[in-house]
Protein backbone atom coordinates (compact mmCIF):
# COMPACT_ATOMS: atom_id res chain seq x y z
CA UNK A 1 0.00 0.00 0.00
CA UNK A 2 2.84 2.39 0.86
CA UNK A 3 4.43 1.60 -2.51
CA UNK A 4 1.23 2.56 -4.36
CA UNK A 5 1.05 5.90 -2.53
CA UNK A 6 4.70 6.67 -3.38
CA UNK A 7 4.18 5.66 -7.00
CA UNK A 8 1.10 7.89 -7.30
CA UNK A 9 2.96 10.83 -5.74
CA UNK A 10 5.90 10.27 -8.11
CA UNK A 11 3.53 10.17 -11.11
CA UNK A 12 2.01 13.52 -10.11
CA UNK A 13 5.47 15.03 -9.58
CA UNK A 14 6.61 13.80 -13.01
CA UNK A 15 3.50 15.21 -14.68
CA UNK A 16 4.03 18.57 -12.95
CA UNK A 17 7.67 18.77 -14.05
CA UNK A 18 6.79 17.84 -17.65
CA UNK A 19 4.04 20.46 -17.72
CA UNK A 20 6.41 23.13 -16.41
CA UNK A 21 8.98 22.28 -19.09
CA UNK A 22 6.32 22.37 -21.82
CA UNK A 23 5.13 25.79 -20.65
CA UNK A 24 8.68 27.14 -20.58
CA UNK A 25 9.45 25.83 -24.05
CA UNK A 26 6.16 27.07 -25.45
CA UNK A 27 6.56 30.56 -24.06
CA UNK A 28 10.23 31.05 -24.89
CA UNK A 29 9.42 32.67 -28.25
CA UNK A 30 11.96 30.59 -30.13
CA UNK A 31 11.07 28.53 -33.12
CA UNK A 32 11.94 24.92 -33.71
CA UNK A 33 13.32 23.62 -36.98
CA UNK A 34 11.10 21.56 -39.23
CA UNK A 35 12.67 18.62 -41.04
CA UNK A 36 13.59 19.57 -44.62
CA UNK A 37 11.29 18.52 -47.44
CA UNK A 38 12.40 15.81 -49.85
CA UNK A 39 14.57 16.81 -52.78
CA UNK A 40 12.55 18.35 -55.57
CA UNK A 41 9.78 19.75 -53.35
CA UNK A 42 11.70 22.76 -51.99
CA UNK A 43 9.75 25.24 -54.10
CA UNK A 44 6.34 24.28 -52.77
CA UNK A 45 4.90 26.97 -50.51
CA UNK A 46 4.62 24.59 -47.54
CA UNK A 47 8.29 23.61 -47.94
CA UNK A 48 9.90 26.99 -48.65
CA UNK A 49 8.12 29.14 -46.03
CA UNK A 50 10.44 30.40 -43.29
CA UNK A 51 9.22 33.88 -42.30
CA UNK A 52 5.76 35.34 -41.76
CA UNK A 53 6.62 38.96 -42.47
CA UNK A 54 3.42 40.90 -42.82
CA UNK A 55 0.36 40.68 -40.58
CA UNK A 56 -2.84 42.68 -40.67
CA UNK A 57 -6.44 42.54 -39.52
CA UNK A 58 -9.17 44.15 -41.65
CA UNK A 59 -12.04 45.42 -39.49
CA UNK A 60 -13.60 47.63 -42.17
CA UNK A 61 -16.65 45.35 -42.18
CA UNK A 62 -17.31 45.81 -38.45
CA UNK A 63 -18.17 49.18 -36.95
CA UNK A 64 -18.84 47.36 -33.67
CA UNK A 65 -15.23 46.12 -33.32
CA UNK A 66 -13.20 48.86 -35.09
CA UNK A 67 -12.09 50.40 -31.79
CA UNK A 68 -10.28 47.13 -30.93
CA UNK A 69 -7.98 47.08 -33.98
CA UNK A 70 -4.77 46.94 -31.93
CA UNK A 71 -6.02 44.08 -29.73
CA UNK A 72 -6.92 41.98 -32.77
CA UNK A 73 -3.53 42.66 -34.38
CA UNK A 74 -1.72 41.71 -31.16
CA UNK A 75 -3.76 38.51 -30.98
CA UNK A 76 -2.83 37.66 -34.57
CA UNK A 77 0.89 38.01 -33.82
CA UNK A 78 0.51 36.01 -30.60
CA UNK A 79 -1.20 33.19 -32.49
CA UNK A 80 1.74 33.07 -34.91
CA UNK A 81 4.10 32.68 -31.96
CA UNK A 82 1.96 29.86 -30.57
CA UNK A 83 0.45 28.03 -33.57
CA UNK A 84 3.10 28.76 -36.21
CA UNK A 85 6.16 29.01 -33.98
CA UNK A 86 8.26 27.00 -36.43
CA UNK A 87 8.41 30.14 -38.62
CA UNK A 88 10.13 33.41 -37.77
CA UNK A 89 7.95 36.45 -37.27
CA UNK A 90 9.10 39.43 -39.31
CA UNK A 91 7.74 42.94 -39.57
CA UNK A 92 8.29 44.30 -43.06
CA UNK A 93 5.71 44.85 -45.77
CA UNK A 94 6.05 43.33 -49.22
CA UNK A 95 6.95 46.78 -50.63
CA UNK A 96 9.67 47.37 -48.02
CA UNK A 97 11.08 43.91 -48.73
CA UNK A 98 11.22 44.54 -52.51
CA UNK A 99 12.93 47.91 -52.09
CA UNK A 100 15.51 46.41 -49.74
CA UNK A 101 16.29 43.26 -51.77
CA UNK A 102 15.93 44.46 -55.36
CA UNK A 103 18.96 46.75 -54.98
CA UNK A 104 21.28 43.75 -55.15
CA UNK A 105 20.28 43.04 -58.76
CA UNK A 106 20.50 39.27 -58.22
CA UNK A 107 17.17 37.94 -59.58
CA UNK A 108 17.73 34.35 -58.39
CA UNK A 109 18.47 35.47 -54.85
CA UNK A 110 15.43 37.77 -54.84
CA UNK A 111 13.21 34.91 -56.06
CA UNK A 112 14.51 32.57 -53.31
CA UNK A 113 14.09 35.20 -50.59
CA UNK A 114 10.57 36.02 -51.79
CA UNK A 115 9.55 32.33 -51.67
CA UNK A 116 10.56 32.16 -48.00
CA UNK A 117 8.06 34.84 -46.96
CA UNK A 118 4.31 35.12 -46.41
CA UNK A 119 1.54 37.35 -45.10
CA UNK A 120 -1.01 36.25 -42.49
CA UNK A 121 -4.13 38.38 -42.66
CA UNK A 122 -7.59 38.25 -41.14
CA UNK A 123 -10.83 39.85 -42.24
CA UNK A 124 -13.61 40.35 -39.70
CA UNK A 125 -17.20 41.38 -40.40
CA UNK A 126 -20.14 41.81 -38.06
CA UNK A 127 -23.79 42.53 -38.74
CA UNK A 128 -26.06 44.11 -36.11
CA UNK A 129 -25.49 45.88 -32.83
CA UNK A 130 -27.83 43.91 -30.57
CA UNK A 131 -28.54 40.21 -30.11
CA UNK A 132 -27.86 38.36 -32.34
CA UNK A 133 -24.72 39.97 -33.75
CA UNK A 134 -23.62 37.82 -36.69
CA UNK A 135 -19.84 37.43 -37.09
CA UNK A 136 -17.66 36.29 -39.98
CA UNK A 137 -13.95 35.64 -39.46
CA UNK A 138 -11.61 34.71 -42.32
CA UNK A 139 -7.82 34.36 -42.11
CA UNK A 140 -5.36 33.53 -44.89
CA UNK A 141 -1.68 32.67 -44.97
CA UNK A 142 -0.42 33.53 -48.46
CA UNK A 143 3.07 33.28 -49.88
CA UNK A 144 4.90 36.14 -51.58
CA UNK A 145 6.72 34.13 -54.22
CA UNK A 146 6.07 31.92 -57.19
CA UNK A 147 5.67 28.28 -56.18
CA UNK A 148 5.31 25.00 -57.99
CA UNK A 149 2.33 22.81 -57.27
CA UNK A 150 -0.95 23.57 -55.54
CA UNK A 151 -1.64 25.39 -52.28
CA UNK A 152 0.14 28.77 -52.54
CA UNK A 153 -2.07 29.86 -49.64
CA UNK A 154 -4.02 28.41 -46.72
CA UNK A 155 -7.36 29.77 -45.61
CA UNK A 156 -9.87 29.27 -42.81
CA UNK A 157 -13.31 30.76 -42.13
CA UNK A 158 -15.77 30.72 -39.30
CA UNK A 159 -19.28 32.04 -38.67
CA UNK A 160 -20.63 32.87 -35.25
CA UNK A 161 -23.02 35.02 -33.29
CA UNK A 162 -23.32 36.55 -29.84
CA UNK A 163 -24.67 39.63 -28.14
CA UNK A 164 -22.84 42.94 -28.68
CA UNK A 165 -20.95 42.81 -25.36
CA UNK A 166 -19.47 39.38 -26.11
CA UNK A 167 -18.70 39.99 -29.80
CA UNK A 168 -15.04 40.87 -29.29
CA UNK A 169 -14.34 37.73 -27.24
CA UNK A 170 -16.31 35.54 -29.64
CA UNK A 171 -14.41 36.84 -32.69
CA UNK A 172 -11.07 36.42 -30.88
CA UNK A 173 -12.01 32.81 -30.15
CA UNK A 174 -12.89 32.34 -33.84
CA UNK A 175 -9.50 33.81 -34.86
CA UNK A 176 -7.69 31.34 -32.59
CA UNK A 177 -9.62 28.41 -34.07
CA UNK A 178 -9.09 29.52 -37.68
CA UNK A 179 -5.33 30.12 -37.26
CA UNK A 180 -4.92 26.74 -35.57
CA UNK A 181 -6.72 25.21 -38.56
CA UNK A 182 -4.38 27.01 -41.01
CA UNK A 183 -1.36 25.75 -39.08
CA UNK A 184 -2.68 22.17 -39.24
CA UNK A 185 -3.37 22.41 -42.99
CA UNK A 186 0.13 23.72 -43.68
CA UNK A 187 1.90 21.13 -41.54
CA UNK A 188 -0.14 18.27 -42.99
CA UNK A 189 0.73 19.41 -46.51
CA UNK A 190 4.41 19.77 -45.61
CA UNK A 191 4.42 16.34 -43.96
CA UNK A 192 3.45 14.76 -47.30
CA UNK A 193 6.78 15.89 -48.79
CA UNK A 194 9.07 15.15 -45.84
CA UNK A 195 11.13 11.99 -45.61
CA UNK A 196 11.59 10.81 -42.05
Amino acid sequence: MVTNVRFAAFRHLTATICLAIAVLLGSSGTSFALPPCDKGFEILFACSLEIIEETWVDLSGSTLLKAHQREFHNLLRLRIRNDLSMFRLGNQTYGEFLIKHSKSGDAKSLKRETQKRATLSCKIMTVGDSYPVAQYTECELSGWGEYSGPYPSYKGRMLGYSNAQESKQQVMKSMRTVITSISSQLLERRDEFTNR
